[in-house]
């Protein structure tokens, strides 16, 4: 059973990145919202703008790591987009927001350091 166990870390990060990743086409307003104003200023393209860029980013993230392909990049892929919304929640007082994602943080770098499982596409094959 040991041997699932990065299986539904991964299928499980997959999941929330998807969520996440579609629910930023959907409510692009609402995510800008969220970002803090000293992190806005920065930000090169108008934030609704910004939020469906991060949504393909958290889409493919949550693709890759669903299909198990290129799954260490994906996960720091997945460890950057995380350190960025920590970044903009500092100082926020979101702390229940900030606690989730370190959850979320600890499980994608997890996933750097394990890579590939049983049923990831790019598990290395057996040579016979």
């Amino acid at each position: 059973m040991k041997q699932y166990s990065t299986v539904i870390l991964r299928v499980g990060l997959a999941f929330v990145f998807l969520w996440f990743g579609i629910d930023k086409f959907i409510h692009p307003l609402i995510w800008a919202n969220w970002v803090p104003d000293w992190m806005a200023v920065l930000i090169p393209v108008p934030l609704s703008t910004f939020m469906i860029i991060q949504g393909v980013v958290e889409v493919v993230v949550g693709f890759l790591l669903l299909i198990g392909y290129q799954t260490r990049f994906a996960a720091f892929l997945a460890v950057v987009t995380i350190l960025g919304a920590e970044l903009a929640m500092f100082g926020t007082g979101q702390i229940e927001i900030m606690v989730r994602d370190a959850g979320l943080l600890a499980a994608s770098l997890s996933l750097v350091l394990t890579g590939s499982d049983c049923l990831s596409m790019d598990q290395p094959k057996a040579v016979a």
